[in-house]
């Protein structure tokens, strides 16, 4: 995530409890896969009433689609 977040960086995440608290462009903890990654959301698309989100960095790397379900926290401060 550098420059945005550094390697070992402290973060404080607020929950997340509805697909209204996430946008695109926000940074998250989730699960993808087996792996678990702070990650930023790169896309939101809606499948009937739920939503997917798409994780990458900010490198232009993709890691795949995750649920809400798999969406632990959303970044809302990093320490310098």
């Amino acid at each position: 995530m550098t420059p945005k977040i550094k390697h070992r960086q402290k973060c404080t995440y607020s929950p997340v409890l509805s697909h209204d608290d996430i946008q695109v462009g926000d940074a998250v903890f989730c699960k993808v896969g087996s792996y678990y990654y702070t990650h930023l959301i790169k896309a939101k698309k809606q499948e009937g009433d739920d939503y997917i989100y798409q994780i990458g960095n900010n490198h232009g790397k993709i890691n795949g689609w995750t649920t809400l379900n798999k969406i632990y926290g959303k970044v809302i401060k990093v320490q310098d």
